[in-house]
């Protein structure tokens, strides 16, 4: 410490650092109960506890952008009035001072596509302000796959999925901060009106207030396996030409003489029949006797060198036969014949998907879903789900999908999945359409490496797509492996990550909406006292008017009254006035 003093036990840190890397103590933790140490379990259970509360402290935690030079605006390309907006927005943050803090306008990073679109006029505005060409740049997506410390936070205008795409910019490195502002349909992302846009500058980046909240949401890494069959497949075949090679010289050591002596025999018997070499049967090419016998013998059913010599032959053919088949055909599964089988104690190994070496070929971060179905086939999917390297299921259904917790209120939610909080650590697994009805959606933890699989012995491949975009083929022994990114999506929350969730339930799926039901007594009896009341002052009014139109006939003894006859009073006075007619 820095007065000198030594830390006691008790005073120790959860983290300690040796050679450089930050190990966990498990020593004396404060506020024991008792003196003496802890077990290994209470320990455990004490650290874990110290990690739960560094991660609420992560969610609680205010940051504040101190001193941004660089602004990002992503916007929907297709919708000219959010484009025109876009542009109107540019030349504000570029020309407002941050009078509070001393800075000057931002450097504003625009979409490349709005260059020469009519509604952004990029001639007319540098025309127009000649000291836009230095603040006004334009961002492409190989820049922000390269560049990314170019840029200090994001401002989206649009819908959920201008938000997507501007995680799908950054594959590879951290996400900087992004506002998200709601021009779209639902908008579960987009918290902050945009009607309310220059308040939330002022706070995020007008150097105002304590800072902002900020919502880690949790990203997916997901890696295409494909297994290399063809080159694969070549190997097997060279080694099976080797193997027949070397057999074909044992066959040739082990002939007899008997055999020997039989074959010449008959192929003299045979040489004296036929014409000159170069002659032709009815203009046919001649042949030798090589051509025309079989050096191989009759088999005999008891002759022990006969059956091997079957055997050779068989081998020979299915080798012939598989080596014209397509490798992604070849599955030497249960059903393979016991003849193909046997070979793999000649040392040659048919392709398959366990020998088979896999190539990861290209990741994908993703914030939403990863989504695999049965794609355009009209069989049901097929896939093997392995858990941490065990085999958890096989999903027999039209798809499975994986989502994040911010992808719960997506395609998870539609197949039946739950809604689960921004701030639960988890993956979410659901099937959709399982032709099973135990088969039910499930949470998995964040720690947790799983792996989808389509067997090989698939009758269809499938399809996956990542945050709905690049859909690709997975074939037969192809696999996606889905781990936690290391680069989570930073949001600006408008309130905290609750609050900001809960709202979006209510303001976009009208979650859990309602009539209250009425309480047995309490306000229906307030409302049955008003109803009696306005009942009672009604009855009163009647009361009075009868009173007042009996003197128009006092025939009526009860106090009743006719319609009739006050109608008849009233035409006989405007026929005796001429002023009451129109």
């Amino acid at each position: 410490m820095s007065s000198g003093s030594e830390s006691s036990p008790s005073e120790s840190s959860y983290f300690s650092r040796k050679n450089g890397v930050e190990n966990i103590s498990l020593t004396r933790l404060p506020n024991l109960a008792s003196p003496r140490l802890m077990t290994p379990t209470s320990q455990l259970a004490e650290t874990a506890v110290g990690v739960r509360e560094a991660a609420k402290c992560i969610g609680r935690a205010l940051v504040k952008l101190e001193r941004p030079q660089t602004v990002m605006l992503v916007a929907k390309a297709l919708d000219a009035k959010i484009i025109k907006f876009t542009r109107q927005l540019a030349c504000h943050l570029i020309d407002t001072p941050r009078t509070s803090c001393g800075h000057k306008g931002l450097t504003v990073y625009i979409d490349s596509k709005f260059r020469t679109h009519p509604a952004f006029s990029f001639d007319r505005l540098l025309a127009s302000h000649p000291h836009y060409a230095d603040q006004l740049k334009f961002w492409t997506p190989e820049l922000c796959a390269t560049q990314t410390d170019h840029i200090d936070f994001i401002i989206t205008l649009g819908g959920d999925g201008t938000v997507i795409y501007t995680s799908w910019l950054f594959q590879h490195a951290q996400v900087p901060p992004v506002v998200p502002f709601d021009l779209g349909s639902l908008g579960f992302l987009t918290n902050f009106n945009i009607t309310n846009i220059r308040d939330v500058l002022q706070r995020v980046i007008g150097c105002r207030g304590a800072g902002v909240r900020v919502n880690l949401r949790m990203r997916l890494s997901c890696t295409v396996w494909r297994s290399d069959f063809k080159s694969k497949n070549k190997e097997v075949l060279e080694g099976r030409t080797a193997e027949k090679k070397r057999r074909e010289d044992l066959c040739s050591i082990k002939g007899d003489e008997e055999e020997a002596d039989g074959r010449s025999k008959i192929g003299r018997r045979a040489s004296s029949q036929q014409p000159d070499p170069g002659t032709t049967l009815n203009g046919l090419p001649a042949y030798s006797s090589d051509d025309l016998i079989s050096t191989t013998p009759a088999p005999r059913l008891n002759d022990e060198h006969a059956t091997s010599d079957i055997g050779d032959l068989l081998d020979e053919i299915s080798l012939q036969l598989m080596s014209k088949v397509d490798p992604d055909e070849l599955d030497p599964g249960p059903g393979t014949p016991k003849r193909i089988r046997s070979m793999q104690s000649l040392g040659t190994t048919l392709p398959s998907a366990d020998n088979a070496k896999p190539v990861p070929t290209e990741t994908f971060q993703i914030l939403n879903d990863l989504v695999v179905d049965r794609g355009p086939s009209a069989y049901m999917s097929q896939l093997e789900l392995f858990v941490d390297d065990r085999h958890l299921t096989t999903v027999q259904a039209d798809g499975l999908v994986l989502s994040t917790p911010t992808g719960s209120t997506a395609y998870s939610l539609s197949a039946g999945g739950s809604l689960v909080h921004p701030e639960v650590p988890s993956v979410l697994v659901t099937p959709i359409c399982p032709h099973t009805l135990s088969f039910r959606p499930m949470l998995l933890p964040d720690s947790t490496d799983i792996r989808i699989q389509v067997p090989r012995d698939s009758r269809t491949s499938a399809w996956a797509s990542f945050d709905g975009r690049h859909r690709i083929e997975l074939k037969k022994g192809d696999y996606v492996t889905v781990t936690m990114s290391r680069w989570p999506m930073p949001t600006v929350c408008e309130v905290d990550q609750g609050t900001d969730w809960s709202e979006s339930l209510r303001r976009c799926l009208h979650w859990n909406e309602r009539t209250r039901q009425k309480p047995f007594v309490g306000e229906q009896d307030k409302r049955l006292e008003k109803v009696g009341d306005s009942l009672t002052q009604l009855d009163s009014e009647l009361s009075s008017s009868s009173e007042t139109r009996t003197s128009f006939n006092g025939d009526v003894s009860d106090g009743s009254y006719r319609c009739e006859d006050i109608c008849e009073q009233d035409e006989q006075r405007e026929d005796d006035d001429p002023g009451l007619r129109m």
